[in-house]
């Protein structure tokens, strides 16, 4: 009976182990859609900051 309860612990540390990586695989393909994505569109010369003296 030792060995059922082993084999059952096993499984599903396996099963976890699996789902894990499921989840870190699928975070990390979504990172990489989300940063393949092409930016909005900016106007030329424009760095996307504003300028520093106008926040006083």
């Amino acid at each position: 009976m030792d060995f059922v309860s082993t084999a059952i612990v096993v499984g599903v540390v396996v099963v976890l182990m699996l789902l894990g990586i499921g989840i870190v695989t699928n975070q990390l393909l979504r990172l990489r859609k989300y940063l393949n994505q092409a930016p909005p569109n900016q106007a030329p010369g424009d760095d996307g900051h504003g300028d520093p003296d106008s926040f006083a």
